[in-house]
């Protein structure tokens, strides 16, 4: 996935070596200097392959468009992991914890106050 990643800057003319992609794997990624976050892949990718500033828009655009649906992907996961947890409570609750969730309002407001919390 990512030698397609730094093909892709290449083709769109941006000056990165080797050198760059490689401490990009071998010394940033392996020592796992960042979580699994695709902003901080970006921050980290952008400070290790790009040297000059005047090259940091075209870089944003090259990025946005090879990982173009990641977010998408990000949200898509975020929602299954809700259903998969909306059918275990009701699964796995005492009939007196349903009635406690059903006092508060719903299990669907509880989802949904689930998905208002900072990520």
């Amino acid at each position: 996935m990512l030698i397609d990643f730094f093909y892709s800057l290449r083709s769109t003319k941006l000056p990165v070596s080797v050198k760059e992609y490689l401490t990009l794997l071998d010394e940033a990624l392996k020592a796992q200097v960042i979580g699994p976050s695709i902003d901080e892949f970006y921050f980290l990718a952008r400070m290790t392959l790009i040297k000059d500033e005047k090259y940091f828009d075209k870089f944003d655009q090259a990025f946005g468009t090879y990982f173009h649906g990641i977010a998408a992907l990000d949200e898509d996961a975020f929602n299954i992991l809700l259903e998969w947890l909306k059918k275990r409570l009701e699964r796995d609750f005492t009939p007196e914890k349903k009635r406690q969730i059903e006092a508060l309002g719903s299990i669907d407001k509880l989802m949904e106050c689930l998905k208002q919390l900072p990520r």
